[in-house]
Order: C-alpha cells, then structure tokens, then sequence
C-alpha cells in the first residue's frame, strides 16, 4: 500500500501518498513494550464511526513548493473509506469476515460505477494492504519504536495527543498521537531529501462529504475487477473505464488490451 503507503493502491490521491512514505518498519520479534499504547484498548471508547479531515504535504528539503493533497476518512470497526476532497474519488476497503484478508471497492461517484476487487485479485496485483495501518495510519509497532516525550491535555477545539518522536533507518519522526481515536493528529517524516506531514484538520464545521452508504451504493454498478479486461474491448463501456486510470491494478488491463 503505498500513499501510506502504506500501500496507496490508490494512487488518485493516497494518503496514499502518505501511506507510500510511511516506512516500512522492522518489526520487532519481542512483544511490543508496555508503555505502547494498546489499540484494542484505546478503541474502546471510540464512536462506531470514526470521520476525520486530513492533509498530505510533501516537499523537498529545504521546502519552496510543497505538494499538497486533502482527503477525508470514514472508519468503522470493518470498513474504511477514504475520500478524495479534490476528485469524486473513494476507496473503501472491507476487513473480511475470516479476520485475515481484505477486499477493496473503488468508487466513481459521478459515473455511479464501482470497481470491486476480491482479496484474491488484491493479491495478484500486489495490493494486499496492511489493514491497521489502513485504520490508524500509525501503528502500534511504529510506536514501538519511538519515544514518548510529551503530552497535551484535550480543549474544546482539539483531543489529547501523545507525542512521539525518534529516527527509524535514517529518517526522523515525530507523531502528535491522539489515543481515544487511534489516529495521529500529525505525523511527520523527516528524510534526507525531503519531508512528509499528515495532519488532522479541525475546523469546527462539518465534513463537507459524507460516509457512502451501504444504501447509497446498491445503487452504483458494481464490475468486478476479473471481468474489466473483458469489458476493455467495448466502445460503451470504454467512456467510463477511462476515468478509472487511478484505479488499482488499471495498468494490467493496458498491457493485456494492448496484448503486452
């Protein structure tokens, strides 16, 4: 996953592009150490769901034209959707009943179309994502290993957070964690060339999108991602496959359609 990435199989707007920049940490043998703060524990008060505004910035060192990208998140116990705020762009991903395997959905609001990707074809094209951090951007084992050296008690307009810092394999890091939620209010990586932040943005109003429905998305046309190489080879169905190039996986199709 990348735009973390984590795994960013989105690449349309991945925190995804956060989620590419996320390190990918060693991960310890031993138990994680005492003074992490355990997620299941912190969950536990949590709200059903989770709605939260944030901004992707990456630029070099030192910084005169930053990349700038927002995106919105809705997170419940077993699905999670990330929103583009620029493009009418979604990806909700679906933690799986057998509580080992993801499936993804990459959904096209105007075209009221859906793209639907089994944990099997995530695994084909490389996209298996790594769903805690999906969920928390940060991880427990990414606390792991940093220090905790400091903390702000909540206001009216913000939560208490946590604050980590540390360097992991050359790059610095410093997380402002807000623990009720499991979600980093800020999360800086600082590397040789250039640095990453993901922030939490608070502005007092409501979201201006709204969780998609399970209603609302028995109304879209659901297509398997096996059957779009298929569906390539038809003019009708080409007007819309093209707004898809971000969609994961899209560029197999290109190399199969073109008979690469």
């Amino acid at each position: 996953m990348a735009l973390v990435v984590l795994f960013c199989a989105s690449r349309c707007f991945r925190i995804h592009t956060a989620m590419k920049y996320t390190l990918a940490f060693a991960m310890a043998a031993a138990s994680v150490a005492t003074h992490v703060p355990a997620f299941a524990q912190s969950a536990t008060g949590a709200p059903e769901l989770v709605q939260a505004h944030f901004e992707t910035r990456v630029c070099a060192r030192p910084c005169k034209k930053p990349r700038v990208r927002d995106w919105f998140m809705f997170r419940t116990p077993d699905r999670l959707e990330l929103r583009d705020a620029r493009t009418p762009v979604s990806e909700i991903w679906r933690w799986q009943s057998d509580k080992s395997t993801v499936a993804y959905q990459y959904l096209m609001h105007d075209d009221k179309r859906v793209i639907e990707y089994a944990p099997v074809d995530l695994a084909l094209i490389g996209k298996t994502p790594d769903w805690k951090r999906l969920r928390h951007i940060v991880t427990e084992q990414d606390l792991a290993h940093l220090k905790r050296v400091g903390s702000t008690g909540k206001t009216k307009a913000r939560p208490a957070t946590e604050r980590w810092v540390g360097r992991v394999q050359g790059v610095q890091i410093d997380v402002r964690w807000n623990p009720a939620e499991a979600l980093p209010e800020q999360v800086t990586y600082t590397h040789p060339g250039h640095a990453v932040t993901v922030t939490r943005l608070h502005t007092g109003k409501a979201l201006p999108v709204a969780v998609t429905t399970e209603s609302a998305l028995a109304s879209y046309i659901a297509v398997d991602y096996a059957d779009l190489g298929d569906m390539e080879h038809s003019p009708d169905e080409q007007v819309w496959i093209r707004k898809a190039m971000q969609a994961p996986g899209h560029e197999h199709h290109d190399h199969d359609a073109h008979g690469h």
